[in-house]
């Protein structure tokens, strides 16, 4: 499969846009299977080296992927998880 290919592909998960598909495949990741192997806070700590400009939501977009729900459905709990998990 080549990028382009990845990108559409991982472009389809939920909360997932082109700019940020794009980002995921540059960190190595082309499967929701790896992203939840990995989970959240990892790739988006992957991200966060390569693209120092990401965001939080970012983080909490992956999570609602691995968790097949919009990233604002999220409870303040989980999302307080996360950003421990992140350091911030």
């Amino acid at each position: 499969m080549s990028d382009r290919d990845d990108i559409e592909a991982v472009g389809q998960w939920p909360n997932i846009g082109p700019k940020s598909a794009a980002w995921i495949v540059e960190a190595g990741i082309t499967s929701l299977a790896q992203l939840e192997e990995l989970g959240a806070p990892y790739v988006w700590q992957m991200i966060k080296v390569m693209r120092p400009e990401v965001s939080l939501v970012l983080l909490y977009a992956l999570q609602g992927a691995i968790d097949d729900c919009h990233w604002s459905e999220i409870d303040s709990a989980l999302e307080a998880q996360l950003r421990r998990a992140v350091g911030r």
